[in-house]
């Protein structure tokens, strides 16, 4: 690892960690005999974090645009991820703990090389729409994590609100819905669960009626025969009360009571 600065001016906090990404050994035989060397993958990993940063600044799309494989923009603040798509090696983004809320932030993004995506500790409420975006920005992902978002119900955030059937349903859900998916949250997903997702998955999630304030009809739009209620009392009329009634029912009179005997109570 070493750290480099970015361009005066364009953070408050300028160090950035930029590490290269090892390469593997090639092998091959020939006559019988194998042969290798070493490469260097030229791929680096940047981390930006924790810097109130609300989009990705240009000079890391620029400057690492052809290089950058794993990019770490955790702790911040994002509104935007316009500009992702020029880092034509992305592989793996984080970006945990920023608050997002809303799926259309990757509306704009379309990242064909992305395997890995965390998205731990945020505030999605929707899975249905998260997963909708997720597929077309990102549609070869192999690992996500969804650990601590209110769509997610995981028990190793939140064991006491949570149980295991809740988060299997989910599980096959997302399953059922990323073909390319090996690893989901903390587990790498089994070839039988694999199986029942397809099966069963896109049944998993629970409908919820799309509830907005309430608004008082006209009167075209109630059926015949049918008035509003008034919006005050008329002048003569009484005032609707409240109170408490003096007699109060126990059921010592009721017709059931005859038939069960004080020896059954």
């Amino acid at each position: 690892m070493y750290y480099t600065k970015a361009p005066p001016g364009q953070s408050s906090e300028p160090d950035i960690r930029i590490g290269f990404l090892t390469g593997e050994r090639e092998m091959n035989t020939e006559n019988g005999r194998q042969t290798g060397h070493s490469s260097v993958n030229s791929g680096v990993e940047v981390l930006y974090v924790d810097k109130e940063a609300q989009r990705i600044p240009d000079w890391i799309l620029n400057k690492y645009a052809l290089t950058a494989e794993t990019v770490d923009i955790s702790w911040n603040c994002l509104k935007t991820l316009n500009g992702i798509d020029s880092l034509t090696r992305l592989r793996h983004l984080i970006l945990d703990n920023n608050d997002l809320k809303d799926p259309d932030i990757f509306d704009s993004v379309f990242c064909g090389s992305l395997q890995t995506l965390s998205l731990n500790k945020n505030q999605f409420p929707d899975i249905t729409k998260l997963m909708s975006a997720i597929n077309q920005a990102f549609p070869r992902l192999r690992h996500l994590s969804l650990l601590g978002n209110p769509c997610c119900p995981d028990r190793l955030t939140r064991p006491q609100e949570q149980d295991q059937e809740d988060y299997t349903g989910y599980r096959l859900y997302v399953i059922s819905q990323l073909s390319f998916l090996d690893f989901l949250d903390s587990s790498e997903i089994s070839p039988q669960e694999r199986n029942r997702a397809r099966q069963i998955g896109r049944f998993q999630v629970v409908a919820k009626p799309r509830l907005g304030p309430y608004r008082s009809p006209n009167e075209d739009e109630l059926p015949s025969g049918l008035h509003p209620l008034p919006a005050g009392t008329r002048e003569g009329q009484g005032r609707p009360a409240y109170g408490t009634r003096k007699y109060r029912y126990l059921g010592n009179h009721s017709e059931g009571n005859r038939f069960i005997k004080d020896t059954q109570l």
